[in-house]
């Protein structure tokens, strides 16, 4: 078990709210920033494990809550929406965590603990870091100091499962339930978040996003088709989700499984374009099912 110092960066009033009510501690960092700082902060945030404790805190020895990691760190889940100068921050650098805060709407909705540093406690932070681990002893002080503080363990709010994820776990007949035991092979949540990031949510075969077509309700859903069936695998392999996985919507996904072996996304994309010009030609034909 390890204890930790977790930085809340950017405008902490708004995002840390959010992540108190999600039950996230949740970091931004693209790819696309520098080498040097993308990897040794995700380096560090791989490090967090469940059953981990933390501190959740701002920056001048400011502390605003404690929690218990229920996950180990991942990468992924819904956007928290946060912008700044314009752009999107996704926060998809997280792990889950039960939470024991002042409550955000307090003011201010932190302590103050400079004079720890005197005391010998370990409460620095490592600019550039936004994670550094601590010893029991300085969790320890900060947790009862924030329990004095009128810190209050939090519900969190629970977000249902994308559709792609679930799975019906009773089939109904006539009214009548019958438990259904079936086999299939595990999907790993990671490749899916990961083949995400790389490609984007938009469908790899008729270019549709869903957040453009439904407004915020469809932001970031997409389901994820592997390359290579995982049906027809004998047992665990290796994947690679930026080479093995694409990005699809339902009805493509459904399409490229209408055939044994399923068709490529080349052949689907070859498909829908021909299709789409018969339409175009001949806008009054009916539409052929599929």
């Amino acid at each position: 078990m390890n204890y930790w110092l977790f930085t809340v960066m950017y405008d902490f009033t708004k995002l840390w709210k959010i992540m108190v009510e999600r039950g996230l501690a949740a970091q931004h960092y693209p790819v696309e920033w520098t080498e040097t700082n993308y990897t040794r902060n995700v380096q560090a945030l791989q490090k967090l494990k469940r059953g981990d404790w933390l501190v959740a805190a701002f920056m001048r020895h400011r502390f605003a809550g404690y929690a218990r990691l229920t996950s180990d760190f991942y990468r992924g889940g819904k956007s928290l929406g946060i912008r700044r100068e314009g752009e999107l921050y996704d926060f998809y650098e997280r792990v889950d965590v039960d939470w024991t805060v002042i409550p955000p709407n307090k003011e201010p909705p932190y302590i103050t603990c400079s004079h720890l540093k005197a005391q010998g406690y370990d409460i620095d932070l490592k600019y550039g870091f936004c994670l550094k681990r601590t010893d029991k002893k300085t969790f320890v002080k900060l947790k009862t100091l924030l329990d004095r503080a009128g810190a209050q363990q939090v519900r969190k709010q629970v977000e249902r499962a994308s559709i792609g994820e679930m799975h019906a776990p009773l089939l109904l007949t006539e009214g009548q339930r019958a438990r259904v035991q079936i086999e299939r092979a595990e999907r790993n949540p990671a490749a899916r978040r990961d083949c995400v990031r790389a490609h984007g949510v938009r469908c790899s075969v008729c270019k549709m996003s869903f957040e453009q077509v439904y407004g915020a309700i469809g932001s970031g859903y997409i389901e994820v088709h592997h390359l290579s069936p995982l049906s027809g695998a004998a047992g665990e392999r290796s994947l690679d989700p930026v080479a093995d996985l694409r990005p699809v919507c339902p009805n493509c996904h459904a399409m490229l499984h209408r055939r044994a072996p399923p068709l490529t996304i080349e052949e689907l994309s070859t498909y829908y374009r021909a299709q789409k010009a018969s339409n175009r030609a001949c806008p009054t034909s009916p539409r052929r099912g599929g």
